[in-house]
């Protein structure tokens, strides 16, 4: 699946294996991405980066640092890439 906000990209992938991961970036800015560890959860998935959570539920997707949210963004799904 990927996500797409006003100025992010977002791609959750899962490996033959089954892992999950959330791969994240500044659009157009492939030297910002980062990969992570992924969880699906009831209603989406969650990834966390050191003391940053990165949790999808429904159509936003919410950054916080230490459980504090540091920012809520609305997300639109767009094709995966390849």
């Amino acid at each position: 699946m990927a996500y797409r906000t006003q100025d992010k990209q977002i791609t959750l992938c899962r490996t033959v294996a089954g892992k999950l991961y959330y791969y994240g970036e500044f659009t157009g800015r492939a030297d910002t991405g980062v990969a992570m560890s992924a969880t699906q959860t009831a209603d989406g998935f969650i990834a966390y980066n050191g003391d940053y959570t990165y949790e999808i539920s429904g159509s936003t997707v919410t950054i916080s640092l230490d459980g504090r949210q540091l920012g809520r963004e609305k997300l639109t799904r767009v094709d995966s890439p390849s």
